[in-house]
């Protein structure tokens, strides 16, 4: 009877941890969905506005990859604001500024976390 205990622990122990593992490990890897979002945005607008000079902001983007990959949410929501005026003070296509602008500010508000409001009794 005792091995019979034994083993299906063992099963239990091992069925339980699987999930467990699993979601570790799904917690751990960096999220680039942004800044895939970025850069594919980026190169859309060089072949769409080629009078404008995208290149500083495909090396930001790089910046802010970084900052995604060390999961250092300070420094990336200082990057974002640091490019929101970089755009800001370019000289690139009005409509590729809005767009980007709109894109950093999405990014950003997920990088904040929602504002608990204290219940009034």
């Amino acid at each position: 009877m005792k091995p019979i205990f034994a083993k299906l622990s063992a099963m239990v122990v091992i069925i339980c941890a699987i999930p467990v593992l699993t979601l570790s490990i799904a917690q751990a890897a960096p999220d680039f969905r942004w800044c895939n979002g970025m850069s594919d945005m980026l190169h859309s607008f060089q072949v769409s506005y080629p009078h404008s000079n995208f290149e500083p902001y495909l090396l930001q983007e790089a910046s802010l990859r970084e900052a995604t990959a060390r999961g250092d949410r300070k420094t990336l929501r200082a990057e974002i604001k640091e490019t929101v005026k970089m755009v800001r003070t370019s000289h690139i296509d009005d409509d590729a500024a809005i767009e980007l602008v709109n894109y950093l500010y999405a990014w950003r508000a997920t990088l904040t976390p929602p504002v608990k409001y204290a219940r009034s009794k």
